[in-house]
Protein backbone atom coordinates (compact mmCIF):
# COMPACT_ATOMS: atom_id res chain seq x y z
CA UNK A 1 0.00 0.00 0.00
CA UNK A 2 1.24 3.71 -0.96
CA UNK A 3 1.49 6.19 1.10
CA UNK A 4 -1.00 8.86 -0.27
CA UNK A 5 -1.07 12.93 0.62
CA UNK A 6 -3.85 13.68 2.70
CA UNK A 7 -6.50 15.39 1.47
CA UNK A 8 -8.95 16.26 4.50
CA UNK A 9 -10.34 19.73 4.52
CA UNK A 10 -9.07 19.62 8.06
CA UNK A 11 -5.58 18.90 7.59
CA UNK A 12 -2.76 21.56 6.68
CA UNK A 13 -0.62 20.41 3.76
CA UNK A 14 2.98 19.70 4.68
CA UNK A 15 4.45 21.68 1.33
CA UNK A 16 4.39 25.04 3.02
CA UNK A 17 6.12 24.14 6.06
CA UNK A 18 9.69 24.07 5.13
CA UNK A 19 9.32 27.54 3.15
CA UNK A 20 8.38 28.82 7.06
CA UNK A 21 10.87 27.22 8.49
CA UNK A 22 13.46 28.95 6.58
CA UNK A 23 11.92 31.77 6.23
CA UNK A 24 11.39 32.07 10.08
CA UNK A 25 15.31 31.33 10.75
CA UNK A 26 16.67 34.04 8.33
CA UNK A 27 14.27 36.56 9.29
CA UNK A 28 15.17 35.77 12.89
CA UNK A 29 19.11 35.73 11.95
CA UNK A 30 18.25 39.18 10.05
CA UNK A 31 17.15 40.31 13.70
CA UNK A 32 19.53 39.12 15.80
CA UNK A 33 22.72 38.92 14.02
CA UNK A 34 22.13 42.60 11.82
CA UNK A 35 19.81 43.99 13.96
CA UNK A 36 20.89 43.70 17.41
CA UNK A 37 17.61 42.34 18.58
CA UNK A 38 15.54 39.18 19.46
CA UNK A 39 12.73 38.01 17.55
CA UNK A 40 10.66 38.22 19.84
CA UNK A 41 12.34 42.20 20.82
CA UNK A 42 11.10 43.35 17.09
CA UNK A 43 7.93 41.99 17.40
CA UNK A 44 7.42 43.54 20.80
CA UNK A 45 8.46 46.67 19.17
CA UNK A 46 6.17 46.04 15.76
CA UNK A 47 2.72 45.69 17.90
CA UNK A 48 3.77 49.05 20.01
CA UNK A 49 4.14 50.80 16.57
CA UNK A 50 1.12 49.64 15.23
CA UNK A 51 -1.09 49.29 18.17
CA UNK A 52 0.28 52.15 20.41
CA UNK A 53 -1.35 55.80 20.12
CA UNK A 54 0.83 58.36 18.71
CA UNK A 55 2.30 60.53 21.74
CA UNK A 56 4.89 63.71 22.43
CA UNK A 57 8.06 64.22 19.97
CA UNK A 58 6.81 61.59 17.25
CA UNK A 59 7.19 58.75 19.84
CA UNK A 60 4.36 55.99 20.35
CA UNK A 61 2.84 55.18 23.20
CA UNK A 62 0.99 51.52 24.17
CA UNK A 63 -0.67 50.03 27.62
CA UNK A 64 2.05 47.96 29.33
CA UNK A 65 -1.14 45.64 30.18
CA UNK A 66 -1.93 45.29 26.51
CA UNK A 67 1.64 43.99 25.79
CA UNK A 68 1.33 42.17 29.13
CA UNK A 69 -1.42 40.37 27.88
CA UNK A 70 0.12 39.46 24.33
CA UNK A 71 3.22 38.08 25.46
CA UNK A 72 1.34 35.64 28.07
CA UNK A 73 -1.41 34.39 25.72
CA UNK A 74 0.46 34.07 22.51
CA UNK A 75 4.23 33.22 24.00
CA UNK A 76 3.76 31.75 27.20
CA UNK A 77 5.31 34.73 29.15
CA UNK A 78 5.17 35.41 32.69
CA UNK A 79 5.05 39.00 34.55
CA UNK A 80 8.80 38.71 35.43
CA UNK A 81 10.05 37.88 31.68
CA UNK A 82 7.64 40.58 30.47
CA UNK A 83 9.17 43.03 32.72
CA UNK A 84 12.61 41.43 31.75
CA UNK A 85 12.48 41.87 27.87
CA UNK A 86 10.99 45.38 28.46
CA UNK A 87 13.87 46.21 30.63
CA UNK A 88 16.36 45.04 28.04
CA UNK A 89 14.27 46.91 25.15
CA UNK A 90 14.85 49.91 27.59
CA UNK A 91 18.57 49.34 28.36
CA UNK A 92 19.31 48.90 24.80
CA UNK A 93 17.33 52.47 24.41
CA UNK A 94 14.52 51.36 21.97
CA UNK A 95 11.52 52.20 24.39
CA UNK A 96 10.96 54.14 27.82
CA UNK A 97 9.02 52.61 30.59
CA UNK A 98 7.25 54.88 32.28
CA UNK A 99 3.65 55.85 33.74
CA UNK A 100 1.26 58.41 32.57
CA UNK A 101 -1.62 60.37 34.55
CA UNK A 102 -4.99 59.73 34.83
CA UNK A 103 -6.29 62.27 32.74
CA UNK A 104 -3.41 62.07 30.38
CA UNK A 105 -4.66 58.22 30.16
CA UNK A 106 -7.91 58.80 29.75
CA UNK A 107 -7.53 61.29 27.31
CA UNK A 108 -5.00 58.63 25.14
CA UNK A 109 -6.70 55.38 26.06
CA UNK A 110 -10.43 56.35 26.87
CA UNK A 111 -10.43 54.75 30.16
CA UNK A 112 -9.09 54.30 33.65
CA UNK A 113 -6.85 52.11 35.11
CA UNK A 114 -3.23 50.91 35.40
CA UNK A 115 -1.44 53.97 34.43
CA UNK A 116 2.15 52.03 33.29
CA UNK A 117 2.61 52.35 29.87
CA UNK A 118 5.15 51.78 27.07
CA UNK A 119 6.62 54.35 24.93
CA UNK A 120 8.22 53.61 21.74
CA UNK A 121 10.93 55.96 21.07
CA UNK A 122 12.22 57.69 17.76
CA UNK A 123 15.65 54.82 18.49
CA UNK A 124 12.73 51.93 18.66
CA UNK A 125 11.20 53.14 15.08
CA UNK A 126 14.34 53.20 13.83
CA UNK A 127 14.87 49.77 14.94
CA UNK A 128 12.23 48.93 13.10
CA UNK A 129 12.80 50.33 9.62
CA UNK A 130 15.93 49.12 10.28
CA UNK A 131 14.74 45.63 10.19
CA UNK A 132 12.32 46.25 7.20
CA UNK A 133 15.63 47.17 5.14
CA UNK A 134 17.69 44.78 5.88
CA UNK A 135 14.90 42.90 4.12
CA UNK A 136 14.43 44.92 1.00
CA UNK A 137 18.06 44.94 0.72
CA UNK A 138 18.14 40.93 0.18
Amino acid sequence: MSKSKSTSKDSVPAEPFPAIAMLTSRLTFIAEDECGVSAIELLTLWHARHFGREFVDDQTVILRQELTRLLKAKFGYTDGSVSKLLKGLQDKGLIVRAAVSTQERSQLFGSHGDARVVILNKAGKLKIEEFKNRIRIR
